[in-house]
C-alpha cells in the first residue's frame, strides 16, 4: 500500500517506526491526549531529526466552539490542538508538513546522526 493510500493513523505508525533507531524512542516520542475544553492535543517531538530545522507556518482556525485547530512548532515539538472531531485533521496537518519536508525515501535523521551516510 502506498503512503497516499494509508489513512493518517497508519501513516503515523509507519513514520514513528522510521524514527525508532533503538535510541531516539527512549528519549523522545509522540503524545496524543485529550483536552478539557473538550478536544485533542498532539505533541510530536522532532529533536535530532531533519524536521527540527524545517519552518512551519502556525495554523489557527476557529470555525465553531467544537470545530477549531491550532498548530505550531516550538522548541523542536510539533504541537496541535483541536476540537473533539478534529483529531484526524490534526494528524493530517502534521502528515502534510512532514511529507512536504521529508520525502518517504529520505532518512529522517540529521546527517551527523545518520549512520548510513
Amino acid at each position: 500500500m502506498s503512503d497516499k493510500a494509508k489513512n493518517n493513523v497508519e501513516w503515523l505508525q509507519d513514520f514513528y517506526r522510521r524514527l525508532c533507531d533503538s535510541d531516539w524512542e527512549h528519549a523522545y516520542g509522540f503524545d496524543i491526549s485529550t483536552l478539557d475544553n473538550p478536544g485533542w492535543k498532539v505533541a510530536f517531538n522532532l529533536t535530532d531529526t531533519k524536521l527540527s530545522r524545517c519552518d512551519f507556518n502556525n495554523i489557527e482556525l476557529n470555525r465553531t466552539d467544537d470545530n477549531w485547530i491550532f498548530c505550531e512548532v516550538k522548541e523542536d515539538i510539533f504541537l496541535g490542538r483541536g476540537g473533539t472531531h478534529n483529531l484526524d485533521e490534526l494528524l493530517g496537518i502534521f502528515r502534510n508538513w512532514v511529507e512536504q519536508n521529508l520525502p518517504d525515501t529520505e532518512s529522517p535523521w540529521l546527517p551527523e546522526l545518520d549512520d548510513s551516510e
